[in-house]
């Protein structure tokens, strides 16, 4: 199982969204169409999930993983159903940090902006 949590960073422009309504005479019924439109999100997208193989025993709490790390580790396949655009800030390097806990549990951080519809 993987838990996930965000903190917003931003929000906006969100666009109006236009509603046009239509009569389909032949049936009698009244259709709304709406013209889809998108905001952005700015986050932190953090997921949790434990991997029992990875469980270790020391003074240390927690260790920070490196991104080298990254090729040789299960990760969830994790994206958000309406975005039509997303990417990972990458200002002086990649926004993204892991930890793993002694019990096996990994923390994935990522700093990422998404555009999505309405």
């Amino acid at each position: 199982m993987v838990e996930c949590t965000m903190y917003v960073v931003s929000l906006g422009p969100v666009s109006e969204v236009d509603m046009v309504s239509a009569t389909i005479v032949e049936y009698r019924v009244r259709v709304l169409m709406w013209n889809i439109k998108t905001f952005k999100l700015g986050i932190y997208f953090r997921q949790y999930w434990r991997d029992p193989r990875l469980q270790f025993n020391s003074s240390m709490e927690q260790i920070v993983l490196s991104q080298d790390l990254l090729e040789q580790l299960w990760l969830p396949d994790s994206f958000f159903q309406t975005e039509t655009e997303s990417y990972i800030h990458e200002v002086t390097k990649p926004n993204v940090f892991f930890r793993l806990y002694q019990n096996g549990t990994i923390l994935m951080s990522i700093r990422v902006t998404v555009t999505s519809r309405c």
